[in-house]
């Protein structure tokens, strides 16, 4: 389950086994390695150009989901500003207008849906797609108040950094096209 078992993985595997302690086959980083998911982010490569100017806002107030998402972001040609708080999101997105952001409902001080509803008062923010994220099990409850608060899409953890990226891609050129994707009408969750 972790990657495919394909001949061209083998010397990758076997490279990186070497060097790791047996727990540490099982980090974020070698899960989504280049053996299997890592595939769909190299085939980005020729979309890299395009998202380069292109400023993701990543809150999250576990620092798993920074270590996680931030590299394959980063890689797919995102730049990535990251927040630890809703507090901090707002004071982020005040200094440095995000293209996108991702953002967890669930967070000590100021939940992901206030955090919201506070960046989406200022008038240069409000057109600014919004992912919310949650492992909330009352998804239909969490995916109402995130309507309400402005989000375009709703995820539920665990997700993979494919289906965060496809989620982004699907949301950025809907921001040109307003017609197609209005803001506070999120599309379901991947």
């Amino acid at each position: 389950m972790i990657a495919n078992r394909s001949p061209q993985c083998e010397p990758f595997r076997e490279e990186n086994q070497s060097r790791m302690a047996p727990r540490d086959r099982f980090s974020p980083s070698y899960l989504f390695s280049a053996c299997g998911r890592e595939k769909s982010f190299n085939n980005l490569s020729a979309n890299r150009r395009q998202f380069m100017s292109t400023t993701v806002l990543l809150v999250d107030d576990d620092p798993l989901m920074h270590r996680l998402y931030r590299p394959h972001l980063e890689r797919a040609g995102f730049r990535v500003l990251s927040a630890n708080s809703g507090i901090e999101a707002v004071e982020l997105a005040e200094k440095d207008v995000p293209d996108i952001i991702v953002m967890d409902i669930m967070m000590p001080q100021l939940d992901g849906l206030s955090a919201i509803r506070e960046i989406k008062q200022d008038a240069r923010r409000q057109a600014i797609p919004v992912i919310v994220v949650t492992s909330n099990p009352q998804y239909h409850l969490s995916q109402k108040e995130s309507q309400w608060a402005g989000a375009n899409r709703f995820l539920t953890k665990p997700f993979g950094p494919a289906a965060l990226l496809k989620a982004i891609q699907e949301l950025l050129p809907a921001q040109s096209n307003s017609a197609e994707q209005a803001p506070g009408n999120p599309q379901p969750g991947i």
